[in-house]
C-alpha cells in the first residue's frame, strides 16, 4: 500500500543560485572594454532562459553550464588589459578608487604637467581599437596604461583634461577612454555629464556594446540625458549582445531599448521617443511608441493621441488606441480588499532599493500585485515609483527588464483609477430592484451585544478580495440563474479595520442549485474551488445564499463561522482554537529532536482542541499518518469526517479525499483489511471527484492492495491496472508489495511478471 503522507510536507530545499551582471568587475583594468579587428567567437546565445526567478533555481547540467560560464567571466574579469573579443565586465566605466599607483597624486606645476599629459595624450591616441590587431592592441594598451597613470600621479592635469574633452577627436579613441578617466579622477557631476555626451557619440565598433549600454543606462538613472544613445540603439540596425551569465540572454534593439530610455527621467526621453515614433520609415518606430505607452505619463498620452498610425501593424495599433481610449466604468461600484497594505508595499520598494528583493519579489508574485499596488498607493508615492523603476530597468538584464514591465503596469493601473475616478464618479451598474433587505436576511443580523469586543458588523457597500462577487452582487442575474428576491450585505469590522464582508442573498425553494451552476465557475473559474487569490466561500443555508469575503486571520472570522454553523446550521469550514494554538507554538519548535517530531509533539499536545473542528481533526490525522501512529490517525480521520458530515465542512475535496484514504489505510495496517475495502472504495469514489491523475491512481493502487488481502483477486487485477494506466510505475511497485504476496500467485496477475 502508498503509506506516504502527501498531506504534510515537511522538507523544504530550495538551491538557488543568484548573480548578478554588476557584481563582476574588472579591478586591475581601469579602462573601457574595447572591440579589436581581430574577432572571436561569442559564448553560445541563449543557453537557456527562464522567467524571472527561474534561473536563479538551477539544477543539474544547466546548473553546470552557468557556473561555467560565470568561471569563465570571472577569469576575463581577472584580466589586466583587454583581449581580442568581449569581456566579461558589467562595471563599464572606471569608477573612483584607489589606483594601481601606490602614491598619492602630488601638485606638480600646472602648465608643465597640461604639457606632457598632452603631449602623451597626442601621442597615445590617434588610433580606433576595431582597426587593431591582439598584438597591436597588446603594445597600445602599455601605452594607454602610462596615461591613466600619469593622470592619477598628476591632480592637476584633471582640468587641462576636461578641456582637451571639449574639444573635436575625430577618428580617436581618447573620447571615449579620456572621459572615463576624467570620471576616475574626477568624479563629479560635470565630468559624468560630459561622459553621457561623448559615449553617446562613440563609435560603437570601437566600444563592447554592453559596456557602453550598461554605461549609459545607469548615467541616465542617475539624471543624466543619454537619449542620443537610445536613438542610435533603437534606430541603427544590427545593435546586439548576449549575458553569459544570465544564460547567453540575447540584449537586441528591444532590450537595449527599454535600459536605456527606460532608465532616464520621462521627461528627458520623451522627446526623442516621439521622433522616431513619428518617422514612418524609422526601425524603431514601435519600440518607441510602446515605450512611451509603458511612460504613463500624461504627456506621453498626448503625445501618442496626435501620433499617426499609418503603416503600424493592426495588431499594435488596436493596443495602443485601446490604452488611450477613455476608461470605461468599473465593473462594480465596490471596493476590492487590498492583498497586501500600503505600508508594506512602500517598505518593500523601499527595501528593494536598497538591494534588499525578498518581500519585493514576494509582493510581485502575487496575482493581484498590480490591482492591489493601484489601490493603496497615493499620488504622491509615484515619484518613488518611477525611481525605482529607472534604478532596476539599468542593471541591464532580463530581471531588471521584468522589474520595468511589472512597475510600468503598476504605473498606467495608478493613472487608469485616477482618470476612471474623474470620468466615472459612480462606477458600475447596480440593479436596483433587488431589495436591500427582507426577514429572511435580517435574521442574519447580529446584535451588538452579541459580538466579540472592538467588533462592529453593519448593512452598507460590500468589499472582497476578488471583483466577481461584487460584480454578482451588483447585478446577480445572470444568463438563465434566477433573480434573488433580496440581498444585502453584512461589513465586518474591528475598530476602523475593515475584515471583510457577508454578503447575503435569499432565493426561492430550489433556486440555489441552479445558482451553484454557474456562480462557482464565476468565482474560482475551471478550479471552482477557494484559492489564495480567490479566496471567497460560499455557504448555504436553506434558500439563502452566503458569500464570505473574509480574508486574513483575524479571529473575529472564526466566531462568525461557528455562529453560522451553531445559530444557522450552515455548513462552512470553521477554524478551532487548537488550530490557533499550533501555529503559535509551530514558529518555537524543540531543537533537540528531529523535525518530524517537533511537530507530531505540538500537534499531540493541542489533540482534544484539534478534534474540535473538521480541519484540525483532518490535519491531527496526516502527522500520525506520517508517524505510522495508526490509532491516533483512524480517530482523528473518523473525526474529521464525523464533523464534514455535520457541516462542519472539510476546507477542500482534495482534503477529504486524503482524509478517506488515510482513514482506510490506518484500518488495514492495523490488520483489519475486511473493514478498510468499503473505505478505500469510498476514497476512490472521492479521488474521482477531484479528478487529478495522481489521486486517482493512489486510490486504484490502494483499493487494489485492500483487493489483494482479502483474495478478491479478479477485483484486485482491475484496480491495480486502473492506477498502472495512469501511473506505469506501480506495476513495478506491485511486483515487491508485500500485499500482493498472494495474488501474484494468481493467474489474474499472470500479467504482473511480464
Amino acid at each position: 500500500m502508498n503509506t506516504s503522507s502527501d498531506p504534510l510536507d515537511l522538507d523544504f530545499v530550495t538551491i538557488v543560485l543568484m548573480r548578478s551582471s554588476r557584481n563582476i568587475r574588472r579591478p586591475a583594468d581601469r579602462r573601457p572594454p574595447v572591440r579589436l579587428g581581430a574577432t572571436v567567437e561569442d559564448l553560445p546565445s541563449k543557453l537557456f532562459y527562464r522567467p524571472r526567478g527561474a534561473d536563479r533555481v538551477l539544477v543539474g547540467a544547466n546548473r553546470l553550464i552557468v557556473i561555467l560560464v560565470l568561471l569563465a567571466a570571472l577569469v576575463a574579469a581577472c584580466a589586466t588589459t583587454g583581449g581580442p573579443g568581449r569581456p566579461m565586465a558589467a562595471a563599464p566605466a572606471p569608477t573612483p578608487g584607489a589606483s594601481t599607483v601606490a602614491s598619492s597624486p602630488r601638485p606638480l606645476d600646472a602648465p608643465t604637467d597640461c604639457a606632457e599629459f598632452q603631449r602623451m595624450v597626442e601621442a597615445t591616441y590617434a588610433f580606433q581599437p576595431s582597426k587593431l590587431s591582439k598584438p597591436e592592441y597588446d603594445v597600445k594598451a602599455k601605452q594607454l596604461d602610462a596615461v591613466w597613470s600619469y593622470a592619477e600621479e598628476h591632480a592637476a592635469v584633471k582640468d587641462c583634461l576636461r578641456r582637451m574633452l571639449e574639444q573635436s577627436h575625430p577618428g580617436s579613441y581618447f573620447p571615449i577612454d579620456g572621459s572615463s578617466l576624467l570620471v576616475k579622477i574626477d568624479p563629479r557631476s560635470a565630468s559624468r555629464a560630459l561622459q553621457a555626451r561623448l559615449w553617446s557619440d562613440a563609435n560603437l565598433a570601437d566600444v563592447d556594446p554592453r559596456t557602453w549600454v550598461d554605461t549609459l543606462a545607469n548615467l541616465g538613472a542617475d539624471g543624466f540625458d543619454v537619449s542620443k544613445a537610445g536613438r542610435r540603439w533603437l534606430t541603427e540596425p544590427g545593435h546586439k549582445y548576449t549575458l553569459p551569465e544570465h544564460g547567453g540572454y540575447e540584449v537586441t534593439a528591444y532590450e537595449g531599448g527599454v535600459f536605456l530610455f527606460g532608465s532616464m527621467d520621462e521627461a528627458q526621453s520623451r522627446p526623442a521617443l516621439i521622433d522616431i515614433a513619428r518617422d514612418p520609415k524609422s526601425p524603431g518606430r514601435l519600440n518607441a511608441l510602446w515605450l512611451l505607452l509603458f511612460q504613463a505619463t500624461p504627456e506621453a498620452r498626448k503625445a501618442l493621441s496626435v501620433l499617426p498610425l499609418d503603416g503600424v501593424p493592426a495588431k499594435a495599433r488596436a493596443g495602443i488606441v485601446e490604452a488611450l481610449a477613455a476608461p470605461t466604468p468599473a465593473e462594480t461600484p465596490y471596493k476590492t480588499i487590498p492583498v497586501f497594505t500600503r505600508a508594506e508595499l512602500i517598505s518593500a520598494l523601499q527595501s528593494c532599493d536598497r538591494d534588499d528583493r525578498e518581500v519585493f519579489d514576494r509582493l510581485v508574485a502575487m496575482d493581484r500585485f498590480v490591482d492591489s499596488g493601484a489601490q493603496v498607493l497615493l499620488p504622491s508615492d509615484e515619484a518613488a515609483v518611477r525611481q525605482l523603476r529607472r534604478k532596476l530597468v539599468a542593471r541591464g538584464n532580463q530581471h531588471g527588464l521584468d522589474d520595468y514591465l511589472v512597475l510600468s503596469r503598476l504605473l498606467l493601473q495608478m493613472g487608469l483609477r485616477e482618470r476612471r475616478s474623474v470620468t466615472h464618479p459612480t462606477q458600475g451598474q447596480v440593479d436596483h430592484a433587488i431589495p436591500l433587505s427582507s426577514p429572511t436576511l435580517d435574521a442574519f443580523a447580529v446584535a451588538a451585544t452579541e459580538l466579540p469586543q472592538g467588533i462592529t458588523m453593519t448593512t452598507g457597500d460590500p468589499t472582497c478580495v476578488s471583483t466577481d462577487p461584487l460584480t454578482f452582487f451588483a447585478r446577480p442575474a445572470l444568463a438563465g440563474v434566477p433573480k434573488p428576491r433580496s440581498r444585502q450585505a453584512l461589513l465586518m469590522r474591528r475598530g476602523t479595520q475593515m475584515i471583510g464582508s457577508v454578503l447575503l442573498f435569499e432565493y426561492g425553494a430550489g433556486e440555489i442549485p441552479k445558482v451553484r451552476l454557474s456562480l462557482d465557475k464565476l468565482l474560482w473559474g475551471d478550479a471552482r474551488r477557494p484559492s489564495l487569490s480567490f479566496p471567497e466561500q460560499i455557504v448555504e443555508v436553506g434558500n439563502t445564499l452566503l458569500i464570505l469575503c473574509l480574508p486574513g486571520e483575524d479571529p473575529a472570522i472564526g466566531w462568525y463561522k461557528d455562529r453560522l454553523y451553531e445559530r444557522h446550521h450552515a455548513h462552512v469550514t470553521r477554524t478551532c482554537s487548537g488550530l490557533a494554538a499550533v501555529k503559535r507554538e509551530m514558529q518555537h519548535l524543540e531543537d533537540h529532536i528531529s523535525y518530524a517530531q517537533a511537530v507530531a509533539n505540538v500537534f499531540y499536545r493541542h489533540q482534544d482542541d484539534l478534534l474540535a473542528c473538521s480541519t484540525g481533526a483532518a490535519l491531527l490525522g496526516d502527522v500520525a499518518r506520517g508517524r505510522r501512529d495508526w490509532p491516533r490517525a483512524e480517530k482523528a480521520y473518523r473525526r474529521a469526517l464525523e464533523l464534514d458530515d455535520k457541516g462542519d465542512l472539510l476546507p477542500a475535496v482534495e482534503t477529504e479525499w486524503s482524509t478517506r484514504d488515510g482513514l482506510a489505510l490506518a484500518v488495514a495496517l492495523q490488520g483489519r483489511a475486511v473493514e478498510s475495502v468499503p473505505l478505500f472504495e469510498a476514497a476512490l469514489a472521492v479521488a474521482q471527484k477531484v479528478g487529478q491523475p495522481r489521486e486517482v491512481a493512489a486510490a486504484h493502487y490502494n483499493l487494489a492492495s485492500a483487493y489483494a488481502e482479502v483474495e478478491r483477486f479478479s477485483d484486485a487485477a482491475l484496480a491495480l491496472k486502473g492506477a498502472i494506466k495512469i501511473d506505469p510505475s506501480y506495476k513495478e511497485k506491485a511486483r515487491t508489495d508485500d500485499s500482493f504476496r498472494k495474488a501474484r500467485e494468481q493467474s489474474q496477475f499472470q500479467w504482473l511478471s511480464r
